[in-house]
């Protein structure tokens, strides 16, 4: 009798959080970074606007997309990565919550390099970039995962900031700030 009250308690632990209800299930769309730069010779734009499906009031399925695209002198370079995973909120309603975000992340791109650049100090040698040493300088694409970890602070109704740090694993090992984001819960 003992060991179905616990599975009865785990079960209710499950699917109820202390600080919500069922009626704060809620969907959010966010933006996670947004940026735009010209500055001598370099242009830069980044994208990256998500969606979350709540699922229970502490947990949604999300997925987000980041588009970048950079151009220097003669390089070009053109990014997408994907993140899809579950978020976890904890500590209050979605609009003032902390969160986790863990997903599967897939990145590809595509560069146009030609030329050498004198200020960087790179040349194109058979389709691989080399910086002065010689050492191969690569973005892979590829797949792997992603972690973020945040707090969304609540601006007005259901807008909020919503800043948040981590790593995704591609190919290779980035770390991003996510300093200019916000979000909308409805």
């Amino acid at each position: 009798m003992r060991k179905k009250s616990y599975l009865a308690v785990l079960i209710a632990l499950l699917f109820t959080s202390p600080t919500a209800n069922a009626a704060d299930v809620g969907h959010e769309a966010f933006v996670n970074s947004l940026g735009f730069s010209l500055a001598s010779g370099d242009t830069n734009l980044q994208l990256s606007p998500g969606f979350n499906y709540g699922l229970l009031p502490w947990l949604s399925a999300g997925i987000n997309v980041t588009f970048h695209s950079s151009s220097y002198i003669l390089t070009k370079i053109t990014r997408f990565t994907l993140l899809a995973g579950p978020t976890m909120n904890f500590g209050g309603p979605t609009e003032s919550a902390y969160f986790v975000t863990l997903g599967f992340a897939l990145k590809t791109g595509s560069a146009t390099i030609d030329g050498v650049d004198p200020y960087a100090g790179t040349t194109n040698t058979s389709g691989v970039v080399t910086n002065q040493s010689g050492k191969a300088v690569s973005d892979p694409n590829g797949a792997g995962f992603g972690m973020f970890l945040g707090k969304r602070f609540m601006i007005v109704g259901k807008l909020s900031y919503r800043p948040s740090v981590g790593v995704m694993s591609t190919g290779s090992v980035q770390f991003v700030i996510n300093a200019f984001a916000a979000s909308f819960a409805f």
